[in-house]
């Protein structure tokens, strides 16, 4: 199968040079923050305010600029009467049609960037512009519909419906995201098929192993051609074989979708699939 095809020897690790060693700061888990219940059922149903049309668009791969950029941006917390500072000036940016880990301890602050960079949570101070647009400075409204058509999610815990198939699941996607109907069926076969799972199709959640149902989550994650896919501790609760799997899918996806992966992990093992390593200790990238 193509999605185990791609060999981690054939890509690039880069690491980021920044400053010295900063002092204590945690990871502060964020209300409304990168979690099970933001899995890829905002279920309210608005009528949001008018987005801006998005440019460039995902057939641009071409494009050079990144699709986001990260400046300065510092996060804190109001802790028993005190700041406490879980980011403290970050700067990065993404490439299109990159794999992107920011690896770190628990408490390094890399969940609290990854909420950052899908606009589920605002900084304290700096800006963060998602394909030339301040998407710090956008409202609820705004940002959730982003989310929903231009940004995937995918969470350790799978974050799948359990009463649904593995089909449902990711056509749910597609119904959120406004595609019409006339486009699921062959979307949500394409992307069964690209992560793996052609014969797995009709299988709940719990008919299915570990990496299955995770394989579930990235193809619902990619359903509606999300131009940045987000994806917090993807392989932690996968064993090695299982997680080389979904790096191999990852690889896969990038090349055949022309899409942005931006990861965290604690997990050694699989930096060597990455495009870009951010190290990240107590809220700062170091160097390594």
């Amino acid at each position: 199968m193509g999605w185990l095809k791609r060999s981690a020897a054939h890509t690039k690790k880069e690491t980021t040079p920044t400053g010295p060693l900063p002092a204590n700061a945690g990871d502060m888990p964020v209300e409304g923050g990168l979690s099970e219940s933001a899995a890829g059922v905002e279920a309210v149903v608005r009528t949001p305010s008018p987005v801006p049309i998005l440019q460039p668009n995902r057939n641009e791969s071409a494009v050079l600029e990144p699709i986001l950029t990260v400046s300065g941006v510092e996060r804190s917390f109001q802790v028993g009467g005190q700041q406490l500072h879980v980011l403290k000036g970050i700067d990065m940016e993404l490439q299109p049609n990159r794999l992107v880990m920011l690896r770190g301890r628990s408490g390094s602050g890399k969940t609290t960037l990854l909420n950052m960079i899908g606009g589920l949570d605002q900084p304290n101070r700096g800006e963060i512009f998602f394909l030339g647009h301040p998407f710090h400075q956008w409202n609820d409204d705004k940002r959730t519909q982003v989310r929903r058509k231009r940004i995937g999610f995918i969470f350790q815990s799978f974050a799948l419906m359990p009463l649904l198939s593995a089909w449902e699941n990711v056509e749910l996607a597609l119904r959120m995201a406004g595609v019409p109907r006339s486009e699921w069926k062959p979307r949500v076969q394409h992307c069964l098929e690209l992560v793996g799972l052609s014969k797995r199709m009709h299988h709940r959640p719990f008919e299915l192993s570990g990496g299955e149902q995770q394989r579930v989550a990235i193809a619902k994650a990619i359903a509606h051609r999300p131009t940045l896919l987000l994806a917090d501790e993807p392989t932690a609760e996968l064993d090695s074989q299982m997680g080389a799997q979904v790096m191999a899918v990852f690889r896969e996806i990038i090349d055949t979708e022309q899409v942005t992966i931006c990861m965290t992990t604690h997990d050694p093992t699989i930096l060597e699939v990455a495009d870009h390593v951010y190290q990240m200790v107590d809220g700062k990238f170091i160097t390594t």
